[in-house]
C-alpha cells in the first residue's frame, strides 16, 4: 500500500497536510473523539496512550496537553518527523513502523515491555488495512486490562454514499480496503476480543460538498463526454446545486448521526479487567 501514498508526506504534501490536520476544525473533532474516549477510561496523568496511524494530525498534542504520555506510530518517516516539531516539548514520543514491528527515534526496535498502554486510538485507519480484525487484535493485546480505545472509519450506510453511490469521496479506491457497517464494526471489535462496543455516527465535514465535486467532475464536469460548450452553461447549476449540498452537509451532522447516516462512524470499546 505504500506505493499509493508516495509523495503524500514530500515537502508540499505534508505543508497541506499539516494546515488540514491542525485547523480549529481538525481539532474540535478530536475534541469529540477524546471525550468519547474518556467516557471509557478516565484520563491518568502520565498514563501511556498508542495513536495508530498518527499522520500528522494534532491528536497527539491534545493529548499530551491533558497530561498523558502519547506515542504516535506511522509508517511514513515525514509525518514522524512533523509530528515531533509540532509536539516539541510535549511527553509525546514517535514510533515508525507498523504494529508488528516498530521502530523509536534513535532506530532501535521497540521491545514489548514499553508497548504497554491504558488507551489507543485508530483514527482512519482500518479502513487502510487488509486485516482490520487481526489489526485491532494486535492493539488489544497492548492495552492493559480496563484499557481503551476509539476508533473512527467511515460508514458504508452513510447518506452521502446513497446519494452519491460510486462517486462517495470515502470509497477512496484503492487506499481503502477496508469498508463498514455498524453491524460489521461491532462484529470486528468483539472478534478481536473488545467488550462494551459502542458504535455512533461521528461528524464528518465536507463529505458530502466533496463528493458531489466527484460526481460534477465526472458527469458535468471536464472528464465527462458531454462537449465544452455545455460544461461551460452547465456551470451556473453547478455553483447553485453545489450551495445547497453545501448547506445540507453542514447543516446536517447532528441529523445524520442520530439517524445511523452519517459519514463516518465513531467505535469506543474496552479490554476486560
Amino acid at each position: 500500500m505504500g506505493a499509493y501514498y508516495e509523495g503524500l508526506y514530500d515537502e508540499v504534501g505534508v505543508g497541506i497536510e499539516e494546515k488540514l490536520q491542525r485547523s480549529v476544525l481538525a481539532q474540535m473533532l478530536n475534541w469529540r473523539r477524546m471525550r468519547a474516549l474518556n467516557a471509557r477510561r478516565r484520563f491518568r496523568p502520565g498514563a501511556r496512550h498508542l495513536d495508530v496511524g498518527c499522520g500528522v494530525s494534532s491528536l497527539l498534542r491534545q493529548l499530551a496537553a491533558r497530561g498523558l504520555a502519547a506515542v504516535g506510530l506511522d509508517f511514513e518517516e515525514a509525518a514522524c518527523q512533523s509530528q515531533r516539531a509540532y509536539c516539541e516539548g510535549l511527553d509525546v514520543e514517535l514510533w515508525r513502523g507498523t504494529l508488528d514491528e516498530a521502530y523509536d527515534s534513535a532506530g532501535g526496535v521497540v521491545d514489548e515491555g514499553r508497548q504497554r498502554f491504558a488507551s489507543a486510538s485508530m483514527i482512519h485507519y482500518l479502513e487502510h488495512t487488509f486485516t482490520p480484525v487481526e489489526d485491532l487484535r494486535r492493539v488489544y493485546q497492548r492495552l492493559e486490562p480496563g484499557g481503551a480505545i476509539v476508533v473512527e472509519v467511515p460508514s458504508i450506510e452513510s447518506f452521502h454514499r446513497s446519494l452519491f453511490q460510486s462517486y462517495w469521496l470515502p470509497y477512496l479506491p484503492p487506499q481503502h480496503i477496508s469498508l463498514f457497517s455498524r453491524r460489521s464494526l461491532r462484529r470486528a471489535f468483539k472478534d478481536a476480543g473488545f467488550v462494551g462496543v459502542r458504535v455512533r455516527g461521528a461528524s464528518a465535514p465536507f463529505i458530502g460538498l466533496s463528493s458531489f465535486a466527484i460526481w460534477w467532475t465526472w458527469v458535468m464536469g471536464r472528464k465527462s463526454s458531454l462537449s465544452r460548450p455545455v460544461q461551460t452553461l452547465a456551470w451556473p447549476l453547478a455553483f447553485l446545486w453545489g450551495a445547497v449540498v453545501l448547506l445540507g452537509d453542514l447543516g446536517s451532522f447532528w441529523l445524520l448521526a442520530k439517524s445511523g447516516h452519517a459519514d463516518h462512524l465513531r467505535v469506543t470499546a474496552v479490554k476486560p479487567r
